[in-house]
């Protein structure tokens, strides 16, 4: 059985049962690597390198990588996509990939998987962008469960991806991404803290990020932004509170 793989499409979903009527626990961005565990044709159980999250996917949206690769892949940082689209041009011709996409082993406008070999048809930004400039650039991305692109993307999908664009590894879901960072007072919130929300029985089910002292942007129906406080996310158009709020954190950006 062939042990390694990265993803070759722009976005790819990963099921909780090998079928393509399984339900979409995350999805795989362009560039990321998965181990594979097990195989039912043509079906591979994977875990993602990015998050260690398992799932079954179909072998044919993945490029298997032999061991030595597999050691090129992961010897040197990959860049991450900080662009919404661009245009790339591989084995299979042209395609686009997305935000938050992984280029890996990048030199002069191409990038490297295995032995093949994907040219940018476009110019990489060059700018650092900051953690509220990350996370409006999925403003109005429709909510999908499991989604982690710029087409359909969930709450805590959405917070995974804009510390993997500024550079840091996070957990997948909302209940895994409480235990980063630092717990703040209500009183010391500042742009950038995530708020982290309980549903009716006490459970966490939800995470958006600070963008003022009184706003929130979360992925709710959609990528939205909403008043918030210490109750929690108020929703003008309803007047009404649909999250409540369980505590704020803070997660050090490393530089």
């Amino acid at each position: 059985m062939k042990s390694f793989a990265v993803c070759h499409l722009s976005i790819a979903p990963v099921r909780i049962d090998c079928s393509d009527r399984a339900e979409i626990v995350t999805q795989l961005l362009f560039g990321e690597s998965v181990s594979i565990i097990e195989t039912q044709k043509p079906w591979v159980k994977i875990i993602c390198h990015h998050d260690n999250y398992e799932g079954w996917m179909d072998e044919k949206q993945l490029i298997y990588l032999n061991q030595e690769e597999f050691d090129e892949y992961h010897n040197k940082p990959a860049k991450v996509l900080n662009q919404p689209l661009i245009k790339i041009e591989g084995p299979l011709g042209v395609q686009h990939i997305m935000l938050g996409s992984t280029l890996p082993n990048y030199s002069m406008q191409s990038i490297k998987i295995g032995s093949s070999i994907y040219e940018l048809k476009e110019t990489l930004s060059k700018e650092i962008p900051d953690i509220k400039t990350v996370a409006m650039s999925y403003l109005n991305t429709p909510y999908l469960w499991g989604g982690r692109s710029i087409f359909g993307i969930d709450c805590s999908g959405f917070i995974q991806n804009i510390y993997k664009i500024l550079g840091m590894k996070i957990c997948r879901d909302a209940s895994q991404q409480i235990n980063y960072g630092e717990e703040i007072h209500f009183s010391q919130r500042k742009e950038g803290d995530l708020a982290f929300f309980i549903n009716d029985k006490d459970l966490v089910h939800h995470v958006g990020l600070l963008i003022e002292g009184d706003k929130i942007i979360h992925a709710s129906g959609a990528v939205r932004i909403d008043k918030f406080d210490e109750i929690g996310i108020h929703r003008s158009d309803i007047s009404n509170y649909t999250h409540k709020l369980l505590c704020l954190r803070r997660i050090k950006i490393l530089k």
